[in-house]
């Protein structure tokens, strides 16, 4: 009786982790690649600091990880929009 049971409970584990697996995978499909300072500072042909200060005047808004500045594709999609305004 006590193998029966520890297999059904390694049964269940098993369907569990499968699920959370696709789970896993479909999120990371939903995640969207972050922008670092100097990928986007090449980008756009400026230096760290000009993408800096953009931060610093409320221009360009990161998303800060500890003390790492990174940027999301709409943001900078958006600030180039705003900027291509007459």
């Amino acid at each position: 009786m006590a193998t029966e049971a520890r297999r059904f409970g390694r049964v269940k584990l098993e369907a569990n982790s499968r699920l959370f697996v696709k789970e896993l995978k479909a999120m990371s499909i939903t995640v969207p690649q972050l922008l670092t300072l100097i990928s986007v500072s090449r980008t756009l042909c400026v230096s760290p600091h000009t993408i800096r200060s953009w931060v610093r005047k409320g221009q360009l808004r990161p998303i800060r990880l500890c003390r790492r500045l990174l940027f999301h594709p709409d943001e900078i999609a958006r600030f180039l929009a705003e900027a291509n305004r007459p």
